[in-house]
């Protein structure tokens, strides 16, 4: 199953960590969704605008592990959406927050673990600096 993820599930090491048959398929994108900061990476529906991650080849293990660590289904939920990647599109499954009302910066510490893992993987790290300035 496919699995889109922005903020930490972006970096090599702790995905090979969480979720060791898990297969990182490179850069991606979801429309209509943007990144916000809830303290920690988070989306939300947003018309015309687009959020960028990676996109994950995950088995019925490395999800199960993900659902714990996530905290879902109280602290995040989750739901399919189209994913696009430079070769095709895929249905993925992705994590939200619950709470979807507080929007709060990100500590130091985690905004550069995130640009860490985007930068590992390719992905444009401008919409980190832009969700920041934004709140």
């Amino acid at each position: 199953m496919k699995y889109f993820a922005y903020g930490m599930n972006t970096i090599l090491t702790q995905m090979a960590s969480r979720c060791p048959s898990a297969v990182c398929l490179g850069p991606a994108w979801i429309n209509d969704y943007r990144l916000v900061f809830r303290g920690v990476a988070d989306i939300e529906p947003a018309p015309d605008i687009y959020c960028d991650g990676v996109l994950w080849d995950l088995t019925d293990s490395d999800l199960a592990a993900l659902d714990i660590l996530e905290g879902y289904p109280y602290h995040y939920t989750r739901f399919t959406v189209l994913v696009h990647t430079e070769t095709g599109s895929h249905t993925a499954l992705v994590y939200q927050m619950v709470d979807q009302d507080a929007e709060y910066e990100p500590s130091g510490y985690y905004f550069d673990m995130v640009h860490e893992g985007y930068t590992q993987n390719g992905v444009p790290v401008d919409q980190l600096f832009e969700t920041v300035e934004m709140q």
